[in-house]
């Protein structure tokens, strides 16, 4: 067989076959191809990482006082003290230069004194941080294929409850797994034979999940339509596996990069701060693509997707149409 026969062949399989007339098995293996073929077209399209750099631009402008409105909340709880750790945690791939960028954040956050700001400040730092939940919103809305977005009113609410009680949910799920792993009986599994494999692999199987958790959460509140739960399980997966897949591989490139820290100095570490959360937010959107395509299986071909005519070309139709009337 020649090579376009195989592929004439491998595209009939993929999109003229009748899923309903498989096995289960079968038919999930062909549905995941196609969301997973969809997906890397729209990352071809080049939407998804202009989406990402512009929420790289909207993150470290919002940075601050995201953590700053958070660090607030958290301290009423007592629990402020977990935030350098989660910062450590999530920027472990940068290595050395993580353990500087986190020392810096902090030091940010701890000069912002909530308490003394005026009036007008305390409006900025509540915008900073709604603009930055504004752009997430209409980049999943973008990947939704939504126009309209929340009013104002809405924003306001649904924003401001997510900053206040989101650390407070990630937190205590932090902070759970850490118990069960430091408390008694998780310490004497751990030293019983055979069992200590098993309480490591345990205690990383929940770090991945509380990810799962929490992006599925973002992937059913974020987006202006209704987001069924699997979608949004399966969308949360994938990219909780490209987010511990980019950490490895991002370990590694930090590893090796001696040469930006000759060519840029001090400024490196935000170089690469930078490149990292590119790739995180591109992961982020990635999660998002397989959700809609996963509630939406129809849209995965290309043959289905929505015809855009130039406006030359509308007139040209509606004389025809005109045309054929009059005739």
């Amino acid at each position: 067989m020649t090579f376009a026969q195989i592929s004439s062949s491998l595209n009939t399989l993929l999109w003229d076959t009748s899923l309903t007339t498989l096995p289960r098995w079968q038919a999930w293996c062909i549905q995941m191809l196609r969301i997973l073929i969809a997906t890397g077209r729209d990352i071809a399209d080049g939407m998804l990482t202009l989406r990402a750099m512009g929420l790289v631009y909207t993150t470290l402008l919002s940075l601050v006082p995201l953590l700053a409105v958070s660090f607030s909340v958290l301290k009423g709880f007592g629990v402020h003290n977990q935030v350098e750790p989660m910062l450590l945690s999530m920027l472990e791939p940068l290595g050395q230069k993580g353990i500087e960028l986190t020392e810096k954040i902090i030091g940010f956050v701890d000069n912002v004194n909530v308490r003394v700001l005026g009036g007008l400040s305390l409006v900025f730092l509540f915008y900073t941080v709604i603009s930055l939940m504004t752009k997430i919103e209409q980049s999943l809305n973008s990947t939704w294929r939504i126009r309209g977005g929340r009013n104002f009113i809405q924003r306001i609410t649904e924003y401001l409850s997510v900053v206040m009680i989101g650390p407070i949910l990630i937190f205590t799920g932090v902070g759970l797994t850490a118990s069960i792993s430091t408390s008694a009986v998780g310490n004497a599994l751990a030293s019983m034979e055979g069992f200590g494999m098993l309480v490591y692999y345990a205690g990383r199987l929940a770090s991945f999940m509380l990810i799962v958790d929490a992006l599925t959460f973002i992937y059913m509140l974020v987006p202006n339509t209704r987001v069924k739960l699997m979608s949004a399980f399966t969308g949360a997966t994938v990219a909780a596996l490209l987010w511990k897949l980019n950490g490895k591989l991002f370990a590694l490139f930090v590893a090796g990069s001696t040469n930006y820290s000759a060519i840029y100095s001090s400024f490196a570490v935000v170089i690469i701060f930078m490149i990292w959360l590119y790739l995180s937010w591109l992961i982020l959107l990635i999660g998002a693509t397989v959700s809609f395509y996963h509630q939406n299986p129809e849209r995965t071909s290309s043959r289905h997707q929505l015809l855009r005519l130039s406006t030359r070309l509308r007139e040209k139709i509606g004389l025809l149409v005109m045309l054929r009337i009059g005739q």
